[in-house]
């Protein structure tokens, strides 16, 4: 699974990601601060997540919190709040809806 799919995956269906395509192709060469700016928590906690940047999640949280007038502590409570989890290991398709 790509980045760019993993950000705007809505869901999965057994073994297959399904992903917002539409949403994709407008946001998903966006940096993460980029998406921040625009109020695109999830697709932001989800690009830092698969790239492991633990810097960016904190900086993620922080600008959610301020926004939405939370005091989470972890970036992991966030992800709890959108859903965020890794892709399962068994994933073998992925599905692009348009």
């Amino acid at each position: 699974m790509k980045q760019q799919e993993y950000m705007f995956t809505i869901g999965f269906s057994g073994n297959t990601a399904i992903v917002d395509g539409a949403a994709m192709k407008k946001s998903g060469k966006q940096g993460v601060d980029e998406l921040v700016g625009q109020g695109l928590f999830k697709p932001a906690l989800a690009a830092a997540f698969f790239a492991g940047d633990t810097e960016a999640l904190n900086r993620i949280r922080d600008a959610y919190n301020s926004t939405a007038g939370t005091d989470f502590e972890g970036y992991e409570q966030i992800m709890r709040v959108f859903g965020l989890d890794p892709a399962p290991e068994n994933l073998e398709k992925v599905k692009v809806l348009s």
